[in-house]
């Protein structure tokens, strides 16, 4: 309860500020809850096949360097 009256507070200071609220009541309800999805279809009717985390999140940060001009930046060398 004291949480989400911080969110509504947190909601009128950044109106007030005219910017985006780091934190909204819509994103309080996701937090903390569990979601189970089936890959079955995807994997059976599309061929899809899940990747490692490491290569998803290293293509996703390259993905940002290039994106926000930062690509002449070196990268972590990847394990």
């Amino acid at each position: 309860m004291l949480l989400h009256g911080m969110v509504g507070a947190i909601g009128v200071v950044s109106r007030l500020r005219r910017k985006p609220a780091p934190l909204t009541r819509e994103v309080l309800q996701i937090i903390g809850r569990y979601a189970w999805y089936d890959t079955t279809k995807a994997r059976t009717e599309l061929g899809w096949a899940p990747r490692s985390l490491d290569r998803t999140l290293g293509d996703t940060i390259d993905w940002l360097r290039h994106r926000s001009g930062a690509g002449a930046r070196q990268s972590a060398p990847s394990t």
